[in-house]
């Protein structure tokens, strides 16, 4: 790798390190654990209907 690439990447990681971890900016987040909720819920009664 360039120096120069290392350099802006770590740049722009020092500029942006807060909202790497920060799900509030992706408005999918919110869809993606409703549907998330949905599945679980519904493996849950499959795996409860297997067992009888």
């Amino acid at each position: 790798m360039h120096p120069n690439l290392i350099l802006r990447m770590k740049n722009y990681l020092l500029e942006n390190m807060f909202g790497l971890f920060s799900y509030k900016k992706d408005p999918h987040i919110g869809e993606m654990k409703n549907e998330m909720e949905y599945l679980y819920k519904k493996i849950g009664k499959q795996d409860i209907e297997l067992e009888f």
